[in-house]
């Protein structure tokens, strides 16, 4: 078998029959389809059964979450490579047959494609990493993707990062059994990066498919919703500290802006979950929790050793806030810029003003 695809699945009926549809349409025959239906109580097992096809392969488990799903679907994967379809998306007919030749050419443990974002509004977006196309060796890797998978100033100042999402990637399998990777299944968000990382770091070859959109996300605006997650930043931490582990293999973790980036990365969207938690939970979680951000050790070195002068206003107005604690303007900035909230916009352009006026009190005079 050369290529085994795992689709994880809970209470998929809406979509699974287009994401099963795609796959069964490969130009490359010889694939198996492993289904593991997360313990889903819709008609989710219904419609998978009916497809009744020698290629597909039907598990169904107890809820557990997505990481317990695809890790049963490595282990009784057949192919040389295993990639990976979220049962809310599809894939072109021939990310097969693309993905497993530029492996095989290169003899590769990792292939990587780019992607397009279907929004339901119609709008169509589509993804590129930064680096170039082609193989990279052990050397190469090393100098040239993981300096910018977790973070890196772009030419617009803003922090970005290479995608780290699985769902673009082939993963050889006897790759992933001889270093005994599998999702950490203690994780409730970006576990998919911290599997990709630690992947790439013991590669020791990588094709990437530049251009090559193989894979079609399907964003469901519903599946957007904004919601208030008690532990976010707990979360972030043991992705963080697990990480900064396996980068200290080969360097300090403070060596370059990486790693300090990521940490800039992790900041903005737990904040963001704190501003959801904003009329839910009481002002004194919230304010605990923004201290735990801005106080944690790793904040506090972040603070140290990067350099925010290549940043963006917004990105730098991040970085200020957080090495001087200011924990409600962090809230009212939330609010302005990615809200749009008129009061938060009015209080601050004054704290902007007030700023001047302290830095530049002659300037602001004129």
């Amino acid at each position: 078998m050369k290529v085994s695809i795992i689709v994880p699945a809970y209470n998929a009926e809406a979509t699974i029959a287009r994401c099963i549809d795609s796959i069964l349409a490969q130009t490359l025959s010889d694939f198996e389809l492993i289904i593991i239906d997360d313990g889903s109580n819709d008609r989710t097992e219904e419609i998978c059964t009916s497809y009744c096809d020698d290629r597909i392969r039907y598990f169904k488990k107890e809820n557990g979450g997505v990481s317990t799903a695809r890790n049963m679907g490595i282990s009784v994967a057949n192919g040389e490579y295993v990639g990976f379809v979220d049962a809310d998306d599809y894939v072109s007919t021939d990310i097969c047959e693309k993905m497993y030749n530029a492996c095989i050419k290169c003899n590769a443990d990792i292939g990587v494609c780019d992607y397009e974002i279907v929004f339901d509004s119609g709008k169509i977006t589509s993804y590129s990493d930064v680096i170039r196309e082609g193989v990279f060796a052990k050397k190469q890797i090393l100098e040239e993707v993981l300096p910018v998978f977790l973070g890196h100033v772009d030419d617009e100042g803003n922090v970005a990062k290479i995608d780290w999402a699985i769902i673009r990637r082939f993963f050889r399998k006897d790759f992933l059994d001889r270093i005994g990777l599998r999702f950490d299944e203690t994780l409730q968000n970006s576990e998919d990066c911290l599997f990709s990382y630690i992947a790439t770091y013991n590669a020791d070859c990588m094709v990437y498919l530049k251009n090559e959109k193989l894979y079609i996300n399907a964003r469901n605006s519903q599946s957007l919703t904004r919601r208030y997650l008690p532990d976010y930043w707990e979360q972030r931490c043991r992705l963080m500290r697990v990480l900064a582990d396996v980068i200290e293999r080969f360097c300090s973790p403070w060596e370059t802006e990486t790693f300090p980036l990521f940490i800039m990365r992790s900041i903005r969207p737990s904040f963001t979950n704190i501003a959801y938690g904003f009329g839910k939970v009481s002002i004194f979680h919230s304010v605990r929790d923004f201290k735990a951000i801005v106080k944690d050790p790793l904040v506090r070195k972040m603070c140290e050793v990067l350099n925010p002068a290549g940043l963006n206003e917004e990105w730098r107005k991040l970085f200020e806030w957080c090495m001087h604690k200011r924990y409600f303007t962090l809230y009212f900035y939330y609010m302005d810029v990615t809200q749009h909230n008129k009061l938060c916009h009015f209080i601050r352009r004054v704290q902007k003003a007030v700023e001047r006026r302290v830095s530049h009190p002659k300037k602001a005079e004129e």
